[in-house]
């Protein structure tokens, strides 16, 4: 599991104005809403979400789409609520969060945020991609066969996104 500094490591490492506070505060808000939660492996649920926080990187995207990747699965799987994420993270984080988590619904008609075209595409990608080297968490519930699936997201969609940055 990619730990907390190198996590900001990576995104240093192509965004010299990275905000290292708010990654560390996701990367230990997550690792506590998730708690003891462990994966079908036996390995801490939490280190899906910083898998997927990872494979984003990749993807070059911002602070706040990276803190969305850390913090995706909490309030589906955790105690945590939208308010708790917008009262710690802002409102940006907080939309996000809430239109990850209701993917399968979003529409990429968004006129307040120019990220959730790129997460649209981007999230079901690295999901998949942390879940096919993971294993699934015993306790996380079925996908709807609605939702997006990497197979229907395409790369070109997200490089197309990131040139409007």
């Amino acid at each position: 599991m990619m730990r907390q500094y190198e996590l900001v490591e990576r995104v240093r490492g192509y965004d010299p104005a990275v905000d290292e506070e708010a990654l560390n505060r996701a990367y230990v808000f997550s690792m506590h809403a998730h708690g003891s939660q462990t994966r079908a492996s036996g390995d801490p649920y939490f280190s899906h979400p910083v898998e997927v926080a990872g494979i984003l990187t990749e993807y070059r995207l911002d602070t706040a789409s990276i803190v969305t990747g850390l913090l995706h699965d909490t309030v589906e799987d955790t105690v945590a609520t939208i308010d708790e994420i917008e009262h710690l993270f802002g409102d940006e984080v907080a939309r996000l969060v809430d239109g990850v988590t209701k993917l399968s619904k979003l529409e990429l008609q968004s006129q307040n945020t120019r990220h959730l075209p790129i997460l649209h595409a981007c999230f079901p990608e690295a999901d998949e991609l942390e879940e096919i080297d993971g294993d699934e968490v015993d306790t996380e519930p079925e996908r709807d066969s609605r939702s997006p699936t990497a197979a229907q997201t395409t790369p070109a969609s997200v490089t197309n996104e990131q040139k409007l940055l």
